[in-house]
C-alpha cells in the first residue's frame, strides 16, 4: 500500500528460530507496522503460512497492544 505522504513506510514481519527441538523449532514472529499514516483497525491483521509436514503451533503470545 504505497502512500505518497510516507514513501518509505512498510510492515515488516522478522522470525528467528530460537532453538531446535526434537520433533522440530521454537521460533518468533513479529509484526512492526512502520507506516506513520496507517493505522491497522479492527479486526486487525492476519497472518498465515503454508505447512511444510504436519507442524503445530502449541502457543501464541502478543496482541494488538503487546510490542
Amino acid at each position: 500500500a504505497y502512500d505518497a505522504l510516507d514513501p518509505t513506510g512498510n510492515i515488516t514481519i522478522k522470525w528467528d528460530v530460537i532453538s531446535w527441538t526434537p520433533d522440530g523449532h521454537v521460533a518468533t514472529v513479529k509484526m512492526y507496522n512502520y507506516k506513520q499514516y496507517l493505522h491497522i483497525q479492527a479486526p486487525g491483521w492476519t497472518l498465515g503460512w503454508t505447512w511444510a509436514k504436519k507442524e503445530v503451533i502449541w502457543s501464541l503470545m502478543g496482541g494488538p497492544n503487546n510490542r
